[in-house]
């Protein structure tokens, strides 16, 4: 290879380094999901690491994206496998001494101290699996801590939503109940003038009434009209006519001349009274 050759293809790689460097300024800002700018940037150390035989440059790649995305797990993982996949172990090892004490989303605190873990098992010595152990077991009991703790906050919460959206559907089923309730048509009000029910105490009256005018007529001895009580209560003497006969201590007469008629009318009563005066 001549040496105008190999200084054409230096510059051929600085053209495609260039052109990365700007496709990463331009599409980070529009790259919302982290697989999207993890693919990105992996191309990118894997050209710099095997085409530009760079390795300086491809890890420069992996720390730049760590201080956009540092707080995901994947970034952290795939720098591991571009390192162990080389051949580089203790920079891959160096690398989990790095990150297996940060917090990650969900279960990925956990997972990291597994995964360096397996990494020792694979490729490390027993020493360096009694380092991890070392460095990762109080990690995981720190985690597990920290979980049962989260716990009862998460019941308590989850209870407490239970019964806001229990003391919400009540407040609703009231609200139609009052409704409902509000909507329907108002009780019929009772006539007012509803005719008076005749009393046992009214039927006394109406016969002491009429006993006593009847005496008074016939004491007098006077020939008139009937009195105006006897005309308002002749409709009411016809009904309780009958209650006479019906009366539990019958009257006797021991007069042989004297007889009893019931339910005469009072026109004929009074005719009765006249003709026994003259």
């Amino acid at each position: 290879m001549s040496i105008a050759g190999a200084k054409g293809d230096e510059l051929d790689y600085a053209l495609i380094r260039d052109t990365f460097q700007r496709a990463v300024e331009y599409l980070s800002p529009q790259l919302v999901s982290c697989d999207d700018l993890l693919h990105l940037h992996a191309y990118w150390a894997h050209l710099e690491a095997n085409l530009g035989k760079d390795m300086l440059a491809a890890r420069g790649v992996w720390e730049n994206l760590l201080k956009k995305s540092g707080s995901f797990l994947e970034v952290w993982l795939s720098y591991i496998e571009m390192e162990t996949s080389m051949g580089h172990i203790n920079e891959a090892r160096s690398i989990y001494k790095r990150c297996y004490s940060k917090r990650f989303p969900g279960t990925g605190s956990e997972d990291i101290c597994h995964s360096w873990l397996r990494f020792e098992r694979e490729y490390g010595t027993l020493d360096d699996l009694d380092l991890a152990v070392k460095k990762v077991t109080p990690r995981l009991q720190e985690l597990m801590l920290f979980k049962t703790q989260q716990e009862p906050k998460k019941e308590l919460m989850l209870s407490s939503k239970r019964e806001s959206s229990v003391s919400t559907n009540t407040q609703q089923k009231r609200k139609i109940s009052k409704m409902s309730s509000d909507k329907q048509p108002p009780a019929k009000k009772k006539k007012e003038n509803a005719p008076k029910p005749v009393t046992a105490s009214d039927v006394d009256q109406i016969k002491a009434t009429g006993n006593a005018n009847d005496t008074g007529a016939v004491d007098k001895g006077e020939v008139a009209t009937l009195p105006k009580a006897a005309e308002t209560t002749a409709t009411n003497e016809e009904a309780v006519g009958n209650l006479k006969i019906m009366d539990s201590k019958p009257k006797f007469y021991n007069d042989q001349c004297t007889a009893f008629i019931s339910n005469l009318s009072t026109e004929a009563r009074f005719s009765l009274i006249v003709d026994s005066l003259s």
